[in-house]
């Protein structure tokens, strides 16, 4: 058990512990019916993507690890119950739809809130907040630069941007870049490829994938110049049924009580725990 997770999981466990002997409570009949639907099952059942994302969740010699998979192992633990991971979803969005489907109870998987998603499931508090980024073909900007600065390219960008496919920042891309031609890739390693032969301009992705790019392939550092934006920022949350609020609660309440707090960096600080490999993001 992590430092972070400690403390959380204590109160976590205090609380269904006070659940479990309250007169009202002690009758399965009263409990909240999402409690009683994972406390019956003996499982919690959490939905997260296919693809390894490390070090949020990826699998290693020992199994499945990662920021991810430790958040739910807590969750997990508190509850009393055994944890399955549903990784069928083939993209973020497909995490989304198995949680409103009713075939994971929980989504924990690098998923940002967004507007669109609330449309249809509930958020726990944010667990980690990223800037968005973005990486720009130097060429391209070289030769936009001599007549705009940098903040006045960004604010009226309206050259090729590129983005991976189902992801939380195809609707961001839509919403704050409205004369951007939006191009849509199926992984992030096309993308890179993409930019490098300047066949769009930018792409748009949260900040820890920015970052790591440069991290795991500096050489990239003579293609690409990186901005971070001040203005916006990518929550990253758990998700739930909307019907499931005494678990969303108890999601926010570890979250909540997280010490110390996740931070970007300190999640890159976890990437050569990880070994990750260019690309294996969806």
């Amino acid at each position: 058990m992590t430092r972070r997770s400690g403390f959380a999981l204590f109160l976590l466990s205090a609380l269904l512990l006070v659940i479990a002997i309250a007169p009202a409570w002690a009758d399965p009949a009263n409990r909240p019916a999402d409690i009683d639907r994972i406390l019956r099952r003996g499982t919690l059942v959490v939905a997260m993507t296919q693809a390894d994302a490390p070090p949020f969740h990826m699998m290693t010699e020992t199994g499945l690890a990662g920021v991810d998979v430790e958040l739910a192992q807590g969750l997990a633990r508190a509850l009393g119950v055994d944890l399955v991971f549903d990784r069928t979803a083939r993209s973020y969005d497909d995490v989304v739809d198995i949680v409103v489907r009713g075939q994971a109870d929980i989504a924990i998987s690098k998923l940002s809130r967004t507007l669109l998603r609330a449309r249809s499931v509930s958020f726990s508090s944010p667990y980690l907040t990223l800037r968005h980024g973005m990486a720009f073909n130097r060429v391209w900007l070289a030769r936009e630069t001599r007549e705009h600065d940098l903040s006045e390219i960004i604010r009226g960008f309206d050259g090729r941007l590129g983005v991976v496919a189902k992801t939380s920042y195809v609707e961001y891309a839509r919403r704050l870049f409205p004369r951007a031609e939006i191009v849509e890739f199926p992984r992030w390693d096309e993308a890179v490829a993409a930019l490098v032969r300047g066949d769009v301009a930018t792409l748009y992705r949260d900040e820890f994938e920015i970052r790591r790019l440069v991290i795991e392939q500096p050489e990239l550092a003579l293609h690409l110049k990186t901005a971070f934006l001040t203005d916006t920022r990518d929550h990253l949350c758990m998700a739930v049924n909307p019907r499931d609020v005494q678990l969303r609660q108890l999601a926010d309440i570890y979250i909540d009580d997280m010490n110390p707090k996740l931070t970007v960096e300190t999640v890159l600080g976890r990437l050569g725990k990880a070994a990750p490999k260019p690309g294996d993001a969806p």
